[in-house]
């Protein structure tokens, strides 16, 4: 009888093993599954014909904010703070500066395409190691790829900063990217609410016609 109770024990301490072993393979699997969100950000975005990209200061009183329209050859950026609210769009070879509170716009000649903000930022990040990590923001938790020498996302400090001493977080909410972080020396802290999407607004890329040319 008390050979049987052991065996059963065996068992039963066997099982728990197994069980406890597959928990921490799906956790390790489903971990693994969320590295490298940054680099297939940057890959889609650069195989895209189409996206808008925005990010808006968190902490500001000046209410900055950027959205960035891409749609083939033609590009739109929109800037926004308390006091305006200007466009940069460049289509046909041609660059226009409008300014929305004005409702007017002026015309340039421009050869040159659009940098794409977003595209550049992440350029080379395939050659650079992160480190991953988890984060409170507003009252929930998002998985993070912190990177080294990101300078791009400051929108408040300084860009002169040396890149050997800024660290940049992009938070995910599942595969979409949510907000990203730009840490100077530890000590300064910048928090930027994004979005990127795999589509356009035309009309990001048409001038309003009661805007007069200036």
């Amino acid at each position: 009888m008390l050979g049987k109770m052991k065996n059963k024990r065996a068992v039963i301490i066997f099982v728990i093993v197994i069980v406890i072993g597959i928990i921490t393979g799906v956790f390790c699997i489903m971990e693994d599954g969320q590295k490298n969100r940054t680099l297939k950000l940057y890959q889609n975005v650069k195989e895209s014909s189409k996206h808008t990209f925005s990010m808006e200061e968190k902490d500001s009183e000046y209410n900055y904010k950027m959205v960035m329209a891409i749609n083939e050859e033609e590009a739109s950026i929109d800037m926004y703070s308390q006091e305006e609210h200007t466009t940069t769009l460049v289509k046909n070879g041609i660059t226009y500066f409008i300014m929305h509170d004005k409702e007017e716009y002026y015309v340039y000649e421009n050869d040159e395409k659009e940098e794409d903000i977003l595209l550049e930022a992440l350029t080379g990040i395939e050659n650079k190691k992160y480190i991953t990590g988890r984060e409170e923001i507003e009252g929930k938790k998002y998985y993070y790829e912190e990177y080294e020498g990101i300078s791009s996302f400051l929108m408040l400090a300084s860009s002169d900063t040396e890149e050997a001493k800024i660290k940049t977080r992009f938070y995910y909410d599942g595969d979409n990217i949510v907000y990203i972080k730009t840490i100077i020396e530890g000590e300064i802290e910048e928090l930027l609410k994004v979005e990127c999407k795999f589509d356009v607004d035309e009309q990001a890329f048409e001038i309003p016609e009661n805007y007069a040319e200036n």
